[in-house]
């Protein structure tokens, strides 16, 4: 059995930041959003 999270204080970073007239373009990793599991392998 193995355990597995990936951002789990559930920050967010920008990996870069452009500006456009009147906006603000922030871009984000893909896998960006928390999650947490548990994966079990059995055998028969």
């Amino acid at each position: 059995m193995s355990f597995l999270g990936k951002n789990l204080n559930d920050k967010s970073y920008a990996s870069a930041m452009a500006s456009g007239g009147n906006y603000i373009y922030r871009f984000v990793p893909r896998d960006d959003e928390r999650y947490f599991g548990v994966q079990a392998h059995f055998d028969f």
